[in-house]
């Protein structure tokens, strides 16, 4: 039974203030928006196939993020960086041109990089398969600080330090309150989508499936169970590691040609390419990357925790969803008590996660910062 919410959106702008505050404490400036992910997004950074590497970093720093609070591409930066360059007087740009244009070439270039799918065959799952064909795509570079960071994630998994990389904290209360414990509040928030935040999912032994999500009512709800479950809650999600790391175009791409020629575009490309939600409007410069990360669920109402308590120890398949992190509470990794925390994880992994992007605007000219106007024809036909 799912449980209704009144602030979801105050739990997901919190879970993204406290993400902005722990990593950049200074806030982000007008140009920059952090966008965060709703789904389990994995970076492969770590694979022994550099080609596998080379295709994650292209799929992500490749995307234009569309406008709004949570990571979705809108578009492919390299083609419509392409289209920009072709919609300008060739004598403007005969340099970029080819330098993109050795970016998309089929033969290894100093523009490109080699990439190719993981396998699709899970470690442990039986024999991978024929490896996939190398494709040239235009290259990306990951930030040079990104090994020696994830060695130090690594040494800190085998001391068992699960909190070194920080611990985010949020909220939910009564009356549709939720904050962000010991972030400070940001002048910009980011607008929150009206996605369950928090949800716990009953084994096949379960007491029937409870989704709580995030603060709701004042007053009690009733599960499946029976219970009395009340929207009070404090979810600690701790990080073995966190941290940002560069992500950004090769050669192939100059900004600062963006910048400075925008404006010879028509008016109806320059809001085409750099409307809010133009397909050149924004470009990735970041990442935020988390690794083994585990959860502690804190219910005042003694209730509510003892159920939350039989739901994660009901067998295979109980677990938590925080945002867009999962946890399973599996027979080998039960949960963990201590007065009204309920812990599970971290889970032994390989692989960061991607919380979530930064992006910065490319250009703002004065067509692209003007509203649409859609005349519709008034015999009801197509204009």
């Amino acid at each position: 039974m799912a449980i209704e919410s009144s602030s979801l959106d105050a739990a997901w702008s919190s879970w993204g203030q406290a993400l902005v505050s722990t990593l950049f404490p200074a806030g982000l400036s007008a140009q920059q928006r952090f966008a965060f992910g709703q789904t389990t997004w994995v970076a492969d950074f770590v694979n022994n196939d550099v080609q596998v590497i080379n295709a994650q970093l292209f799929g992500i720093g490749d995307a234009v993020p569309a406008p709004g609070a949570n990571f979705a591409p809108l578009a492919s930066l390299s083609q419509a960086y392409g289209y920009f360059l072709q919609r300008l007087p060739p004598a403007l740009v005969p340099r970029e041109l080819a330098y993109w244009q050795q970016a998309f070439s089929t033969t290894a270039t100093a523009y490109n990089m080699p990439t190719r799918p993981g396998a699709q065959v899970p470690p442990g799952a039986g024999q991978p398969g024929v490896p996939a064909d190398t494709l040239y795509q235009p290259a990306y570079l990951l930030d040079s600080g990104f090994r020696s960071k994830y060695a130090e994630w690594q040494a800190s998994s085998s001391a068992g330090r699960t909190d070194a990389g920080g611990v985010i904290r949020v909220r939910g209360a009564p009356a549709g309150r939720a904050s962000a414990l010991g972030a400070r509040r940001l002048t910009s928030a980011p607008a929150a989508p009206a996605l369950g935040f928090l949800k716990l999912r009953s084994g096949v032994a379960g007491l029937g499936a409870l989704a709580a999500e995030s603060a709701g009512d004042a007053g009690p709800r009733r599960a499946a169970a029976g219970a009395t479950v009340r929207d009070e809650y404090e979810v600690s999600v701790a990080f073995t590691g966190l941290a940002t790391f560069s992500l950004n175009p090769a050669m192939w791409f100059n900004e600062t040609t963006i910048r400075m020629l925008a404006d010879e575009l028509s008016p109806a490309d320059q809001a085409k390419f750099f409307a809010p939600d133009g397909i050149l409007a924004r470009r990735i410069y970041q990442v935020v990357l988390g690794f083994q990360p585990s959860v502690t669920l804190t219910f005042p109402d003694p209730s509510a925790h003892a159920q939350a308590q039989a739901l994660l120890l009901a067998g295979p398949g109980a677990g938590v969803d925080v945002g867009p992190l999962s946890f399973d509470a599996s027979p080998a990794r039960p949960p963990s008590t201590s007065g009204s925390g309920i812990t599970i994880g971290p889970t032994p992994s390989t692989l960061p996660v991607l919380l979530g992007v930064v992006s910065t605007t490319l250009a703002t000219t004065a067509a692209a910062s003007a509203p649409t106007v859609v005349a519709t024809p008034s015999n009801g036909g197509i204009a």
